[in-house]
């Protein structure tokens, strides 16, 4: 009886490790899942904004992917260079930053993009396709 009774407690103890790997698996899963969000809300707005500078206003027809996900908050600046610690004898174009924040448990979760735009500085973008 003894025996029987070691095995059921060392049987509860692998069963409740596997349970909390379980759990720990699940909430990576969420984690990565959320930062996917983030990065595709990001890379829109950034694509978005890219052609907003190169074309001028665009709004695409369809409803504001940002909408699809109201629980992350979507912040884009335009800035006219990036701030380097030395000075280099080049002008930089502008720089563009998406954040995205989010909240995942009980901590505010950010994700930053940042391209340059080197349409506004007087290159020209082609208008047809070779």
């Amino acid at each position: 009886m003894l025996e029987l009774l070691v095995a059921v407690a060392i049987l509860a103890v692998g069963l409740i490790s596997v349970q909390s790997l379980e759990n720990q698996n699940i909430d990576a899963s969420n984690y990565i899942n959320d930062t996917s969000i983030a990065m595709m809300l990001a890379d829109y707005r950034l694509g978005k904004e890219e052609i907003k500078t190169n074309f001028g206003d665009f709004n695409p027809p369809l409803k504001s992917f940002s909408a699809q996900f109201p629980s992350f908050k979507v912040e884009s600046t335009n800035e006219n260079g990036l701030t380097l610690p030395i000075d280099i004898p080049i002008n930089l174009p502008p720089v563009l930053s998406v954040t995205v924040t989010w909240k995942f448990h009980n901590s505010t979760e950010n994700l930053m993009l940042i391209d340059y735009l080197p349409a506004a500085q007087g290159m020209t973008v082609p208008t047809t396709i070779p």
